[in-house]
Parts: structure tokens; C-alpha cells; sequence
């Protein structure tokens, strides 16, 4: 048995469309529709890609609610899973993601203060957050760029 790390980059692209790629695939995502420009190689990085999907939409939502001036997420997510190795040289996951770690990146002229609290509520509301934490430890971080920095 060993480990295996998967990685995926989801960000804005459009107003209305979010960008998720990984190391074999591509997926764009409108309000409606959903296109593949290539295929996934594997389900799990099919499913860090859904839970880059769905924090984005209940992040957008919470930040129209919260009246947050949120131009663009940025989300970088990891996942770790056990693997085996079989005659056939197919890796098979036995147990699921062990850990997912996710780094939101949010553009916003909004006080690290009001993004935690953002980020507090999208974990509440966030339906793939929520299933996925019953069965793998999933470990949001905030991170906040400044354009300016002040020097007192």
C-alpha cells in the first residue's frame, strides 16, 4: 500500500464560468453546463474537482448575500489516498481520501475579517464540503493578497 497525492486548480475564469484542470484534464464550467476537454483519469480527481465546483457557486452566492465584492476565487485542493498497486499495475483507492486539504484565494477589497466569516459560512452551506468531511478530514485555509502595502 502506498500514497498518493491528487491535485487539482480551480479559479474564475468569466463572470459566469469556473475552470477546474488537473495534471490530465480540464473541466469549465458555466451556470448551465459543464464541458470536459479532456477526460478525467481518474474518479478522485473527478471529485476534488466537484468540490472545487461547489465551493465556488455557494462562495459566490454567500458573497452576494454578505454583499462581499468577491471578483474571483482561486482554489488550490489535495487530496490524499491510499493506494494499491495490483498485478496490473491499476491503482485502486481502498479507503477513499484520507486528508483533502483546501487553499481558497479570494480577490476581494474585503477585510480578512469578512472573508474568515465568508469562509465560515460557505463550509456550512457547502453540500460537497459537508459529505466529504463525514468521511476524510477536509482542512480549509484562507489566504488573503494585499495589493498595497502600508508601512507605519
Amino acid at each position: 500500500m502506498s500514497k498518493k497525492v491528487v491535485k487539482v486548480l480551480g479559479f474564475s475564469a468569466k463572470e459566469s464560468q469556473f475552470v477546474v484542470k488537473s495534471k490530465d484534464f480540464s473541466l469549465t464550467l458555466n451556470n448551465e453546463v459543464g464541458f470536459v476537454t479532456s477526460k478525467p483519469s481518474s474518479s478522485v480527481e473527478f471529485l476534488l474537482a466537484s468540490l472545487a465546483g461547489s465551493i465556488h457557486a455557494v462562495g459566490k452566492a454567500v458573497a452576494k448575500e454578505q454583499e462581499l465584492n468577491l471578483k474571483s476565487i482561486q482554489l488550490e485542493i489535495s487530496g490524499e489516498i491510499e493506494v494499491l498497486k495490483s498485478d496490473s499495475a491499476i491503482e485502486k483507492s481502498n479507503k477513499g481520501f484520507k486528508t483533502v486539504h483546501v487553499v481558497i484565494k479570494p480577490t476581494s477589497s474585503a477585510s480578512i475579517v469578512a472573508l474568515k466569516q465568508w469562509m465560515d459560512s460557505v463550509k456550512r452551506r457547502c453540500p460537497v464540503y459537508a459529505t466529504m468531511n463525514k468521511s476524510a478530514a477536509v482542512i480549509l485555509t484562507l489566504v488573503k493578497e494585499y495589493d498595497e502595502v502600508k508601512v507605519a
